[in-house]
Parts: structure tokens; C-alpha cells; sequence
């Protein structure tokens, strides 16, 4: 069973850290009073909030000085699905489905929650650690080949993990498994 959303960070030359989102409001920002730290210069004290409910997940700027995007375009608020990329200031990051709920950033060490465990928005399939690194890359748009590459494996593995991930949603092709994604959100 699907356990949640994460923000997968964009930023490849940095180390990950995971930051859980739950149902709820989750609060963005340089400040200690947010739920989801991030350290850096470009990301305001109270940047952005992050909303995810039964039945919608959303992105709201709060003013912030550097803004926050969804998919390159500038927002206010916005509603946001598996596969968006959505960045505060210059940190980037990729909303993908996960079998827990985490956020990863890239600059600090800090873990956050935000409100009640289990109330997942989705009823799909969990996918282990490396196929999930996977389906990140996919939502992308990225190449087995250039998954591999990225990873460190081999475009085999890749080929298997796809094969695996397609047969735990149901699907036969990326393009289904992006239709599938689309209408469960």
C-alpha cells in the first residue's frame, strides 16, 4: 500500500536528508519555528506552506523575497500532483509518491512532521528504497540509460526496477503509469 508524497531534492552534488509530510499544513522557511528547515540564503524565514489533504495537495508562497515555483512558473498558491518540480528560492525539489512520507533536502540535518501518520492521500502500491530512486528519476522524464548512469547501476537493473514498478501499479508503459499517477492525484 501507497504511504505518501516526497520532495525529492534536484540538487545531485549534496546529501539528502528526510523530512516527513503528513496530512496537513506544513510550514516552509529558513526559521527553527518551520516544520520543513531548509538553510539557505535564497529560501525566506517563512517561505512557503505545503498543504496536503484527502482531497488536494497545494503549494503556498507566504511573500517570500526569492519565490516559490512550480515546474519553472512563479506561483501564489498552486494545486500540486506527483511529477511537479516545485522550488523556494533556489532549492529545488521533486514531488514524487514514496511508500513513506518524507521530504529529502540537501542542506541541513534536520527532521520535521507535519500533523496525523496515517492518513495517506493516495491507495497505491509500496515500491522498495531503489525502485523508488527510480520512479523519482522516471517522473523525471529521465532515460533508463541516463537512470543508470546517475545511480550507479547498470541500464539492466534499471530495465528490472522499471519492469517492477510498471507491474506494481498496473501498467505497461511510462506514459500509463503517468496517466495512472495523474488521475489518483
Amino acid at each position: 500500500m501507497y504511504d505518501g508524497i516526497a520532495l525529492v531534492s534536484q540538487f545531485q552534488s549534496l546529501s539528502l536528508k528526510d523530512f516527513y509530510l503528513r496530512h496537513g499544513t506544513c510550514l516552509v522557511g529558513r526559521s527553527e519555528a518551520c516544520q520543513l528547515l531548509i538553510n539557505d540564503a535564497t529560501v525566506s524565514r517563512r517561505h512557503a506552506e505545503i498543504t496536503i489533504s484527502a482531497a488536494e495537495m497545494a503549494v503556498t508562497d507566504l511573500g517570500s523575497h526569492n519565490g516559490t515555483y512550480l515546474n519553472g512558473q512563479p506561483i501564489r498558491t498552486a494545486r500540486i500532483v506527483a511529477g511537479d518540480q516545485i522550488q523556494f528560492g533556489r532549492v529545488r525539489f521533486l514531488l514524487a509518491l514514496t511508500g513513506a512520507m518524507c521530504v529529502n533536502s540537501e542542506l541541513d540535518g534536520s527532521t520535521a512532521s507535519c500533523a496525523s501518520e496515517d492518513n495517506p492521500a493516495f491507495d497505491l502500491p509500496r515500491l522498495s528504497p531503489a525502485q523508488l530512486r527510480v520512479f523519482d528519476l522516471l517522473a523525471k522524464g529521465w532515460a533508463e540509460k541516463q537512470i543508470g548512469a546517475h545511480l550507479g547501476v547498470s541500464s539492466h537493473t534499471v530495465h528490472n526496477h522499471v519492469r517492477a514498478i510498471y507491474r506494481a501499479f498496473g501498467v505497461h508503459s511510462r506514459s500509463e503509469l503517468l496517466a495512472r499517477l495523474l488521475k489518483q492525484a
